[in-house]
């Protein structure tokens, strides 16, 4: 992602947050609920304006965050790793563990 991106996260408590940031990734790390709706967009390096957005599916995203969490979730940190292609046509969301990686979405 370029320049000017924006982030929208919906997590499943009905929390919502918005990040407005000029650079990514953000390496800040905050314990958060497990998220339910994703929406994002980005500039690319010719001034085009793109976005993406998704739901991701309850029962499996649990499944997940359970699986890298464990039953210690204070002890561990881990990456919602949004991956979007060089045609900006296709996109991922992955979490990523110190040993465990979960596809939650892909999207075309």
């Amino acid at each position: 992602m370029n320049l000017k991106s924006t982030l929208d996260i919906r997590y499943l408590n009905g929390e919502v947050g918005d990040i407005f940031n000029e650079k990514f990734p953000l390496q800040d790390y905050e314990n958060k609920a497990i998220p339910r709706r994703i929406i994002f967009d980005w500039i690319d390096d010719e001034g085009i304006g793109y976005g993406g957005n998704c739901n991701l599916n309850e029962e499996s995203a649990l499944v997940a965050f359970k699986e890298v969490y464990g039953e210690h979730p204070d002890s561990i940190t881990a990456d919602l790793d949004i991956r979007v292609n060089m045609a900006n046509t296709f996109f991922t969301v992955k979490l990523k563990g110190t040993a465990k990686i979960f596809l939650l979405k892909q999207k075309i």
